[in-house]
């Protein structure tokens, strides 16, 4: 059950409100966040930003805005009447999309725009407007960051994870390293595997109809290459690779130590933060702060996912493979909602929602 949780001290400075509601956001928690805040016409500083927190938030911890409250009589004792401030409630849920676990749900916007969710959510077709709520643009790429594909993944012959075949793990395990890029600003992930193949298909003229269009591919600089190899004993080796992308040289190569029944998606994570760290170490990597803690840890600890949550997220990627629409987005948001500390389902549903937009695999 959602669960509603005190208000943010509104005695306390802006800048305390805020820290506080981005510490609460970061837990990850299916929770009803309810904040306050003061604004004034004027701004606290004379900018007129007071308000632009939210929204802030909104973009920092992908948090889903439920609804906005203001009571315009309230007063402030370093206000005249004339400058009186707002007061406004905003109800936020963590957890990414996670809004979709409600049964019913109105996801707002600052500009007084809303779009209502079906009492069955998860279950009913969705219109427009909803997909366009759930398009959130990719992160931009911030100057100097380096152009990533995830090449080949291998992985033990008989691995399973316990978790189904909707898609092979080699591939649930290459998804997963890629959604932990493409949400990050100091790596721009660039797609490769399906971009190809579309890119072929359309050559030929034999590209299905519905499925998104090749578009244009920035084209990587370096090709991730992963093997993770288990011999039986308590540790197993994830071995990396970064190839020039135009010369197949091998620039960098490392191995992380990780227990061997380490699941798919703590693995994922270490991948992507011992890239980081090795993008670092090569003077590759320009400096941005990770909003979500332990997204990318340098070296191996378990995720502590739930595998129902990890079965629904590879449930949508393979509708999503098949570019069934409908389909990818109630795997991800059944991931979401059963496990709200699986981000990459909150980065794999936009992704989702941009392609069915007319999005294309080249800028996707």
């Amino acid at each position: 059950m959602v669960r509603m949780t005190a208000d943010v001290d509104i005695s306390k400075t802006d800048g305390d409100r805020v820290s506080e509601a981005e510490n609460r956001a970061r837990h990850g928690e299916l929770q009803v966040r309810e904040v306050m805040c003061l604004d004034d016409s004027r701004g606290a500083n004379g900018d007129g930003k007071d308000l632009t927190y939210e929204k802030r938030l909104l973009e920092q911890e992908d948090l889903v805005l439920l609804s906005w409250r203001t009571d315009r009589s309230h007063r402030s004792q370093d206000h005249s009447m004339s400058e009186r401030p707002m007061l406004h409630t905003i109800r936020l849920l963590t957890g990414g999309m996670a809004a979709f676990a409600v049964s019913t749900m109105v996801v707002g916007c600052v500009g007084g725009g809303v779009a209502s969710i079906p009492n069955d959510g998860l279950a009913a077709a969705v219109g427009e407007s909803v997909w366009r709520t759930l398009a959130d643009p990719r992160p931009s790429a911030l100057d100097g960051a380096v152009r990533v594909s995830v090449g080949q993944v291998e992985l033990p012959e008989s691995l399973s994870w316990g978790l189904g075949s909707s898609v092979s793990p080699a591939l649930g395990f290459s998804d997963l390293v890629a959604t932990g890029l493409l949400r990050r600003a100091d790596i721009q992930f660039v797609e490769r595997r399906r971009f190809g193949a579309a890119a072929e298909l359309a050559r030929r003229g034999a590209l299905p109809s519905g499925s998104p269009q090749p578009g244009v591919s920035p084209g990587p600089e370096f090709i991730l290459s992963v093997t993770w190899s288990s011999f039986g004993m308590a540790d197993a080796y994830l071995d990396m690779r970064l190839a020039n992308s135009e010369t197949g040289v091998i620039e960098k190569s490392w191995r992380e130590v990780t227990p061997s029944n380490a699941g798919p998606v703590g693995l994922a994570r270490v991948v992507v933060g011992s890239l980081v760290e090795a993008l670092a170490g090569m003077g590759r990597a320009p400096v941005w702060s990770d909003p979500v803690a332990n997204a990318a840890p340098a070296e191996f600890r378990s995720a502590g996912v739930s595998g129902p949550g990890i079965v629904a997220y590879l449930e949508g990627l393979a509708a999503e493979e098949r570019w069934d629409w409908e389909g990818a987005r109630r795997g991800y948001q059944s991931a979401l909602a059963s496990d709200g500390g699986l981000f990459e389902a909150g980065v794999a549903l936009p992704r989702t929602a941009r392609l069915r937009l007319g999005g294309t695999l080249g800028g996707n």
